[in-house]
């Protein structure tokens, strides 16, 4: 089933069906609730807003390094896929993290697999990722 990106910029004109909602909060909104605790994990899923979503969490992701879990879906346009993804890039390398793709084989994990580029992927079993700290790489060689 072919999925797609839905934030305002992605090109598409779709309305979600009435009565779908989910609640949104901001990162700064959540720490109110974790007080001294960082997470050890972040898992994000939404809809093509990764890098806002990574932006709004740069501070936290800097001292803590969280491992990050993520879906990057393909936009409506490859050049609209290839732009978003070269921003995804961006920020993992200037944040010191290692992106993985986390393989799959019809819905199954199969390992992980190390990226140095995001690169369009139509394929839905390459769309969930891994970002590591790039100082925790050693503990999953090993």
């Amino acid at each position: 089933m072919p999925r797609l990106s839905l934030t305002p910029d992605s090109g598409l004109n779709i309305r979600s069906p009435a009565g779908s909602q989910s609640p949104v909060f901001r990162y700064d909104d959540v720490l109110v609730f974790l007080g001294d605790q960082a997470p050890g994990v972040v898992k994000i899923d939404v809809e093509g807003g990764e890098f806002e979503v990574l932006q709004s969490m740069r501070e936290m992701l800097t001292s803590r390094r969280p491992l990050i879990l993520v879906e990057i879906l393909p936009m409506a346009s490859l050049d609209q896929t290839v732009a978003k993804n070269a921003q995804l890039e961006g920020f993992f390398r200037d944040a010191a993290y290692q992106i993985l793709r986390i393989a799959k084989q019809n819905e199954r994990f199969i390992g992980f697999q190390p990226l140095d580029a995001l690169g369009p992927n139509a394929d839905p079993d390459g769309w969930d990722y891994l970002g590591i700290p790039t100082e925790l790489l050693p503990r999953i060689a090993a």
